[in-house]
């Protein structure tokens, strides 16, 4: 469990938001929220696409964080980036 609230501690919400996210699914037929437990193995490729996405997110992050250091000072960017 120690992983899982430090996960949730770094994304800023509850770790049972974590194991909901990861474990469970809703569906709404006909406007009636219905809960639905995942598969162990819909519930890897959460995790999995969390991870990738969470990782994704910091690469981008260091990468414009090293762009911005190494930039000239009064360069001013203007390469066109989404910055």
């Amino acid at each position: 469990m120690g992983a899982l609230r430090n996960a949730a501690a770094l994304w800023g919400c509850t770790p049972d938001a974590v194991c909901y996210a990861l474990t469970k699914r809703t569906i709404s037929p006909e406007g009636v929220p219905i809960e639905i437990l995942k598969t162990p193995s819909q519930a890897a490729s959460s995790r999995d696409a969390l991870a990738k996405a969470t990782y994704e997110r910091l690469f981008e992050r260091l990468v414009r964080e090293v762009n911005a250091a190494l930039r000239p000072a009064g360069s001013g960017g203007g390469g066109g980036g989404d910055g």
